[in-house]
């Protein structure tokens, strides 16, 4: 086994193509989410792609003392990758309280317990709900991030503060953030899916346009972003930059797999 993962929101419809990325790729997978907006049968559909059911916690982020069980029945986790998110913008204007205690305090709780278990990384999954309202579009790596237009993206500008506030501290973590907007499609074997529960509320029913990504480098075997000046993350001395897309497809999960290679 490569190293031991913590993927929370993990069978919602990115986490559990990332799921099946990462056991495919050889890492041992702990999975926890509150099933709020997934279903259990997920695993089932896990299971039949990979040959491997993932273990799988019950529990909700915002639980610290639910948080802190995981990690003590679950030791030697290397890395998080963190979907566990309230993610429809039109609910969070709606509901911004709760998207305000889900998205902030999850993250809080999660890089509070990553140096007490020794869990060195945390890949983020962002928005580019965090660039506002653009000037052009589409939208790419040199767009400047804007006042964010939904209680939802503001969560994830917060978020992304707050990591960086953290690391700048000395805390003895590596970040990386992944900025992209609504990704579209399934697994192949059609076994996961987007599978919401209750009406999806952050798809738009039209043909999707795809916008390839071309500034992915391989030096070394280590894949990493196109580097950009306009960018002030700091993750570990290293300044990424960020590819974005209007529409992604679940080349969306690689990204993030790949994100864990990044020294």
């Amino acid at each position: 086994m490569k190293g031991k993962i913590l993927v929370t929101g993990g069978t919602g419809y990115i986490g559990s193509h990332t799921v099946v990325e990462l056991q495919n790729a050889g890492y041992e997978v702990v999975i926890i989410d509150n099933l709020s907006n997934s279903n259990i049968e997920v695993l089932d559909g896990i299971e039949k792609i990979t040959g491997v059911r993932p273990i799988f916690v019950k529990a909700d982020c915002t639980d610290i003392n639910a948080l802190t069980k995981l990690f003590e029945e679950n030791p030697g986790i290397n890395g998080i990758i963190n979907f566990a998110a309230s993610k429809a913008v039109g609910e969070s204007v709606q509901k911004p309280l709760l998207y305000y205690r889900n998205n902030l305090v999850t993250l809080i709780n999660l890089l509070e317990l990553m140096p007490k278990y020794g869990t060195k990384g945390i890949v983020f999954s962002s928005s580019c709900t965090v660039y506002g309202e653009p000037d052009k579009n589409p939208v790419d790596e040199n767009a400047p991030i804007k006042k964010a237009t939904s209680p939802y993206g503001n969560t994830k500008q917060i978020s992304e503060e707050i990591i960086t506030d953290y690391i700048h501290s000395g805390a003895p973590i590596k970040s990386v953030i992944l900025r992209y907007f609504n990704p579209v499609g399934a697994h192949p074997s059609a076994e996961i899916g987007e599978l919401p529960n209750g009406v999806p509320q952050n798809l738009i029913y039209t043909p999707p346009y795809f916008f390839f990504l071309d500034r992915w480098h391989k030096i070394h075997d280590l894949w990493y972003f196109y580097k950009s000046d306009d960018y002030d993350f700091h993750f570990i001395n290293e300044l990424l930059g960020e590819v974005i897309s209007e529409y992604f497809g679940l080349d969306t999960v690689h990204y993030h797999v790949a994100s864990l290679c990044v020294k």
